[in-house]
């Protein structure tokens, strides 16, 4: 996908994202130019040669764009506008390959380029005589279709297989337990956090008393979540020990209990095992129930804290010898 944006007489200002199942791989601007990784197994899936090459593509691709703009706004009365582009390839579920080259100007739809037949589909009344234009330019026609034919399909499957190999690489889960004062008297503020090699499809839901709450991105392929609940600090001392952080794969079922100390930590790093899903589950607690589900294939980062306080809608559970 790109993005630039331009205004008579001056320099047009590009960006450029590549992303796999909605996973951003790479970015780069009119200002940086080269390539910037944001998965470091993709990185590293690269040879020396082809990192060097994909960062040539970036100035390549915002040359280009100039160039398209320059033509574009012989036909367009250009002021202040966004040209976006979005092209790509994929794999239905049957096999079958999907190629698309679509255009939107101003944030509307413009045009679309069909690769099979070398053909421009006007996508606005502003665009017809764009397409006429650019369906006289041949050797760009062909250029766009063997993107589309070569070297989109085969970054694809190279992608898929280096994605299918960091899935079934060992799972590496770490989960920590801890606790620090609270921000009013009597209160102590537990916190689970749970460090996971997976979080593609991350689903997390918190019910009842609370939010709902979304996983956050931390830009480094790991999301996070916080969690908070309110216990009465009375019952600490009743119930230290069946406060715990539940944490659940599709290979291991982690129970980390609280220990009782405040800015103390509890912690396990299980054996690594292989599996392709990941869940943390929070089960029954006192009189509310609070579900957390994360399902999926990459980096997860995740915290979970309770404060304990007077309402309890809390991510610390009890033990199942204490649920309701």
């Amino acid at each position: 996908m790109s993005t630039t944006t331009f205004a008579s007489g001056t320099q047009p200002s590009f960006q450029q994202t590549t992303a796999l199942n909605g996973m951003l791989l790479w970015h780069c601007d009119s200002v940086t130019r080269p390539e910037e990784c944001k998965c470091p197994w993709v990185a590293r899936s690269m040879s020396a040669e082809d990192r060097d090459k994909k960062n040539t593509l970036c100035a390549i691709e915002s040359y280009e764009m100039e160039d398209l703009i320059a033509g574009l706004c012989v036909t367009v009365n250009c002021t202040s506008d966004v040209l976006q582009r979005g092209r790509g390839c994929a794999v239905s579920s049957d096999g079958s390959l999907l190629l698309y080259d679509r255009w939107g100007l101003r944030g509307e739809d413009f045009l679309s380029f069909d690769p099979e037949g070398l053909r421009w589909a006007e996508l606005s009344p502003l665009a017809s005589p764009v397409a006429q234009l650019w369906e006289g330019q041949r050797h760009m026609k062909e250029e766009f279709r063997s993107f589309l034919l070569n070297e989109c399909q085969l970054s694809l499957q190279r992608l898929i297989q280096e994605w299918r190999a960091q899935n079934n690489t060992q799972e590496k889960t770490d989960v920590h337990v801890f606790a620090r004062a609270g921000p009013g008297p009597g209160v102590v503020s537990l916190v689970c956090h749970v460090t996971h090699t997976e979080s593609s499809g991350l689903l997390v839901q918190l019910r009842d008393r609370g939010n709902m709450l979304g996983p956050r991105p931390n830009g480094d392929g790991t999301f996070q979540q916080r969690l908070t609940a309110d216990i009465t600090a009375d019952i600490v001392g009743d119930h230290t020990a069946v406060y715990q952080c539940n944490v659940q794969t599709k290979s291991k079922h982690i129970f980390v209990k609280w220990d009782g100390r405040t800015g103390g930590v509890s912690s396990v790093r299980p054996p690594d095992s292989s599996c392709c899903s990941c869940a943390f589950q929070v089960v029954k607690f006192l009189p509310w129930a609070l579900l957390c589900l994360l399902m999926g294939s990459l980096p997860l980062l995740l915290i979970c804290s309770a404060k304990l306080g007077q309402h309890t809608h809390t991510s610390i559970s009890y033990s199942p010898s204490h649920l309701n």
